[in-house]
């Protein structure tokens, strides 16, 4: 079993934010109030963990928010459908988002990284 399925939910005080990705090319939306919503609780010190394979251990990116935290502004929200929230994929151990090179950013040593998983994260499915 994927070890991002083992840990609590954000809201009973975890700091990382978890979201099951598309098996394909890793697409993923995130809502705004959980990022302000922790970003309240934990400045800018939280994580967000993407995976796709339930079955597959380790399969799973925990990225510091501080990476990735120039691309969450009010310019990269999505538009029409799902205004409040932002879309990434990752592609080849780079977090895009909105699925464009030049808002990348290199993850590769955030993939399957133990060492800095906590004790609470939480479980959204796509």
């Amino acid at each position: 079993m994927n070890k991002a399925l083992e840990f609590e939910n954000w809201r009973k005080g975890g700091n990382h934010y978890v979201k099951r990705a598309t098996s394909n090319n890793k697409w993923v939306g995130f809502q705004e109030s959980v990022i302000k919503e922790l970003r309240s609780k934990s400045g800018d010190d939280f994580f967000l963990v993407i995976w796709t394979s339930e079955s597959r251990e380790n399969d799973f990116y925990k990225i510091p928010f501080r990476k990735v935290k120039h691309l969450f502004t009010e310019k990269h929200k999505t538009t029409g459908k799902y205004p409040d929230r932002w879309t990434a994929i990752i592609w080849e151990d780079q977090f895009l988002m909105h699925s464009n090179s030049q808002l990348a950013v290199d993850i590769k040593a955030d993939y399957g990284n133990l060492e800095t998983i906590g004790d609470a994260l939480i479980y959204f499915s796509i």
